[in-house]
């Protein structure tokens, strides 16, 4: 997170913009993480974000008792053993802050077309007072919740048919909690739900190889090219070559003794010209 003076500007680590904080603006979210700013900041001045850096460093064993573990719902759902139609309701989920005051009871009322709450639901975003009735399709099924307590209706009920969503007291004979925990590795939770755990780590560590043997290979580009550049600085600089300069001695002495023979045939052919004048 960078500011430019006017806003906060947030981007991944490849440099790609994933949002801004515009004062009076005082906070953000940004791919699932809130960020808040607060303080004096001078342009130019930036942070980086590491949530996850070190979320395993206190990871610990916390308890060896088997009877503490949340493995029962907090909630749970049944059909009145008077029920005679094919309609079922799955089990409840709860979300964080749910309260269940009092239980749900919900009855199927054929003429009407629906089902009838003794007390407020709401369903697909539209809430139902207590006593009305909720138009129910059993092509579709339906999704009631009340107060972070949801359960899904589906089949055909017949009239007067019940279904109830109650507190699970005591929380015996249930592991509908530690069955969505483990259903957690199936259900595609990452990646914008494109992916599963197991898909994500894979990819995480694929990407990480890729990166990892880019790098190596970028080094030993890099690598020549710096040997090449000295080589060359070297060259006009004057940096000696044994193998070049032995060469170089090499036909300077042929030269030498080249021109030596010229000289000694000169000096001959003037010593028999002198002779021949006397």
């Amino acid at each position: 997170m960078s500011y430019d003076g006017s806003s906060y500007n947030v981007t991944d680590t490849s440099g790609k913009a994933i949002g801004s904080i515009t004062p009076p603006a005082t906070d953000g979210t940004f791919s699932g993480l809130k960020i808040s700013v607060s303080g004096t900041m001078q342009k130019g001045d930036s942070f980086s974000i590491q949530p996850t850096r070190s979320s395993l460093d206190n990871f610990a064993l916390a308890t060896t008792n088997g009877a503490a573990v949340a493995a029962a719902s907090p909630a749970v759902t049944s059909s009145a053993t008077a029920n005679t139609g094919s309609g079922s309701i799955t089990s409840a989920t709860v979300a964080s802050g749910y309260s269940l005051p009092t239980d749900i009871s919900l009855t199927y009322n054929a003429s009407a077309g629906g089902f009838t709450s003794n007390v407020d639901v709401s369903v697909g975003g539209t809430s139902y007072t207590a006593g009305t009735t909720i138009p129910y399709d059993s092509s579709k099924g339906m999704t009631i919740s009340s107060n972070g307590i949801s359960a899904t209706i589906t089949g055909k009920p017949a009239n007067s048919d019940v279904f109830n969503i109650s507190a699970n007291k005591g929380g015996t004979s249930d592991v509908s909690n530690s069955t969505a925990m483990s259903n957690l590795i199936s259900s595609k939770s990452m990646s914008g739900g494109t992916d599963t755990l197991t898909s994500a780590y894979a990819n995480y560590v694929n990407d990480i190889g890729n990166q990892t043997n880019q790098m190596k290979s970028t080094s030993t580009s890099q690598t020549a090219l710096l040997n090449q550049a000295t080589s060359a600085q070297q060259s006009v600089q004057g940096g000696v070559n044994l193998n070049e300069e032995a060469a170089n001695l090499m036909q300077y002495q042929q030269i030498y003794q080249a021109n030596s023979k010229v000289i000694q045939i000169a000096s001959s052919l003037f010593q028999t010209i002198l002779g021949a004048l006397n």
